[in-house]
């Protein structure tokens, strides 16, 4: 099974192989940093789903509320919110070249990286001048055991990312994104 995702490119100052010169997507072989006529970018992958308390979103608000160009954010945890149109949260990052975007466990403190995007995915997104959405591979997970107030019980079969054991996703790219 595929889940379509958004895929959207943000500025960094972090080291990166993705970088916009102008109106030019360009990738480097060899990641640099933030240079004054290089604009660094990371990509991140989005999906609809609702946005719960600890989820990285996309963001197109700052903090006093005025709409900007869009960064990325970390839910508060004691919030959670439908991905609505209109709302200054925009799309559930699941899946990203930034390393440092991370889950927490249950307790706050070990955490483990978000799903990454391939490198082979971030040379084809430059040669095409950028790419709006992909196809991400998903696979059935354990079911899980419900109860309804009335005792009515059934199972779920949900689906989580197919993932490589480098921790990358599998993206399919979208016939009608292709040259």
């Amino acid at each position: 099974m595929k889940q379509k995702v958004n895929v959207s490119s943000l500025p960094s100052e972090d080291k990166t192989n993705l970088c916009i010169i102008g109106d030019k997507i360009i990738f480097l072989k060899k990641a640099s940093y933030n240079l004054s006529h290089i604009g660094n970018h990371h990509l991140y992958f989005t999906s609809n789903e609702d946005i719960r308390k600890g989820n990285w979103c996309l963001s197109f608000k700052d903090s006093l509320g005025i709409q900007t160009e869009g960064f990325m954010r970390k839910l508060n945890p004691f919030k959670s919110i439908k991905n609505m149109v209109g709302s200054e949260y925009r799309g559930k990052i699941i899946a990203t070249t930034d390393n440092k975007l991370m889950h927490l466990s249950n307790n706050g403190r070990v955490g483990y990286p978000l799903p990454q995007i391939p490198q082979s995915f971030v040379e084809e997104y430059c040669e095409q001048g950028g790419i709006d959405n992909v196809e991400l591979e998903m696979e059935f997970t354990e079911p899980i055991q419900r109860v309804d107030n009335e005792g009515e019980k059934w199972e779920e079969y949900p689906f989580d990312l197919k993932l490589t054991p480098n921790n990358e996703v599998i993206v399919h790219l979208i016939k009608e994104h292709l040259k």
